[in-house]
C-alpha cells in the first residue's frame, strides 16, 4: 500500500517538473496507482463493514466513535478518487499548455490530498482499531475474529 502511495506521489512530482516527452508515463504510473488503491480500498471497506466493525463494535464498545469516524471518511476517499479521475481524464486528452498545467496543479493537489487522507487513514486504523485488539481482545475473541476475516477473504 505504501508502495503504491509513494508511486503516486512521485509520478505526480515528476509529471508537474519534467517535460511532455514523459508526461505520458507519469500518467500511467499514477493510473495504475489510483487503480490499486480503489481497489484495496474496496476490499477494505467490504471487510470492514461486513466482519471487523461489527465485531468490534459488539467486543470493544467503546470503539464505535472510531469506527463511526472512519465510516465518514468514505465519502471524502470516494470523492476523491472520482475528481482526481475525472482530471486524469481531462488531462489525457492533451490539452493547451495553460490549460494542461492547471490540469496538472489540480491533478497534484488531489493526489497529495488523497495520499494524506490515506495515509491519515492507515496510522489512525493501525492506532486505535488494530491495537485494540492486540490489548483488548482475548486470544479466543482474536482468533475468532481471524476464522471470520479467513473466510470472508475466501469468499472475496
Amino acid at each position: 500500500m505504501f508502495e503504491k502511495l509513494d508511486q503516486l506521489e512521485n509520478a505526480l512530482y515528476s509529471l508537474q517538473y519534467e517535460g511532455k516527452i514523459f508526461s505520458s508515463s507519469h500518467i500511467n504510473k499514477a493510473e495504475e496507482a489510483v487503480r490499486f488503491l480503489e481497489h484495496k480500498y474496496a476490499g477494505h471497506i467490504k471487510l470492514d463493514d461486513c466482519i471487523i466493525f461489527p465485531f468490534l463494535e459488539k467486543h470493544i464498545p467503546r470503539l464505535s466513535s472510531v469506527l463511526l469516524y472512519l465510516k465518514a471518511e468514505r465519502r471524502e476517499f470516494q470523492e476523491g478518487f472520482k475528481v482526481f479521475e475525472r482530471t486524469l481524464s481531462e488531462l489525457k486528452k492533451g490539452n493547451q499548455d495553460i490549460i494542461r498545467y492547471n490540469l496538472i496543479a489540480r491533478l497534484k493537489d488531489k493526489g497529495i490530498y488523497l495520499i494524506s487522507l490515506i495515509r491519515s487513514h492507515i496510522q489512525l486504523e493501525e492506532q486505535s482499531v488494530y491495537e485494540s485488539i492486540t490489548r483488548e481482545l482475548h486470544q479466543d475473541e482474536r482468533n475468532a475474529l481471524i476464522e471470520k476475516i479467513m473466510k470472508e477473504a475466501g469468499q472475496l
